[in-house]
């Protein structure tokens, strides 16, 4: 039931990190949309014409859209290296209750070879009575 709720945990933290670079990314993307516009919205100094200024625009947008994906990559490439992490520690953790698990039969078989040592002990004793002829001979011999 505990590595049930652990599991759920560490879930419901995922999610809430997934949300929380969602929220990064939209900002990042929003705040520097919001810069392109602006300066798009300036008036024109003349010094360019308006094909220089869309290309210069489309070129603005496409650094946007870089600058977008190479934080989505750094996101992605943490995650990558925290899932690696907990990997790791999920498999030492495997590796130990597998660990208490064996010593836990070899405790167990110890005490069955016991009893079965007892038992045949028991048995022979039984046996040894049955074969030896008893004291109290009936008075035919």
């Amino acid at each position: 039931m505990g590595k049930k709720n652990e599991n759920i945990n560490l879930w419901l933290l995922e999610e809430e990190r997934r949300k929380d670079r969602e929220r990064t990314l939209t900002q990042a993307g929003d705040s520097a949309e919001v810069q392109v516009l602006s300066d798009a919205d300036e008036p024109s100094r003349g010094e360019e014409n308006p094909a220089e200024e869309s290309k210069h625009l489309s070129l603005s947008k496409e650094a946007i859209g870089f600058e977008r994906l190479d934080k989505e990559k750094e996101a992605l490439e943490e995650e990558s290296q925290r899932l690696d992490r907990e990997i790791e520690k999920l498999s030492l953790k495997a590796k130990a209750l597998s660990q208490k698990m064996i010593q836990e039969m070899e405790r167990n078989n110890k005490e069955k070879r016991k009893a079965v040592s007892q038992l045949q002990e028991e048995i022979s004793k039984l046996e040894a009575q049955l074969t030896t002829p008893s004291t109290h001979s009936s008075p035919e011999q």
